[in-house]
């Protein structure tokens, strides 16, 4: 889940627990992504005052 959104509203947590599917929050904020099992998921993690000129 994103940094900020609330996991209480977004998703239906006894659906979650019945089928053993972990909710985790990422650090790197945004929306909701699923992610598959033997899939591989990366961010970038850039200062805010990087130059690219």
């Amino acid at each position: 889940m994103g940094y900020f959104q609330n996991p209480e509203v977004e998703v239906n947590k006894e659906y979650l627990d019945k089928n053993n599917i972990p909710v985790v929050c990422r650090d790197t904020g945004g929306g909701t992504i699923f992610i598959d099992s033997n899939s591989v998921n990366f961010c970038f993690l850039i200062p805010l005052n990087s130059n690219t000129n």
